[in-house]
């Protein structure tokens, strides 16, 4: 119940600003597991988005993309995602962003492969005048 309240809570901060191993010292310095050791560690290929006060990383739409396989592989569903700029060094929050909600009655199962599946789509379509600045933060559940 506690996890579900800090979810829920981590998710409402997330909206409001709107929605693999490289970055081993970030994340020595961030002792702070976000999500789980596991899926920390399939985020953290991106880059850090600590210093605008988000506990997430940013993909590159590749990235992204290629994270979304290794959360199917390991059944994690993604609740949603924002949508973030880099100017020069510092990330802003441009206020694009996706959800996807569990069904009632959905298996789990069924639930990890349409989110993903939304994910992946949001992202594939994502329209963009310059993709190197243009970066997805995922919300696994």
């Amino acid at each position: 119940m506690g996890d579900e309240k800090e979810l829920l809570n981590l998710l409402k901060i997330v909206t409001a600003r709107s929605t693999i191993d490289y970055l081993k010292p970030v994340r020595s310095e961030h002792m702070k597991v976000i999500w789980s050791e596991k899926i920390d560690t399939v985020l953290s290929c991106g880059q850090p988005l600590f210093q605008i006060g988000i506990n997430n990383w940013a993909l590159t739409k590749e990235d992204a993309l290629l994270v979304l396989d290794k959360l199917l592989e390991i059944q994690v569903p993604i609740l949603g995602g924002d949508v973030y700029h880099k100017n020069g060094e510092t990330f802003h929050s441009n206020y694009d962003n996706w959800y996807c909600d569990q069904i009632e009655g959905e298996l789990n199962s069924d639930y990890v492969t349409r989110s993903i599946d939304v994910a992946r789509q949001y992202i594939i379509n994502y329209q963009v005048e310059t993709s190197n600045t243009v970066y997805f933060a995922l919300i696994p559940e």
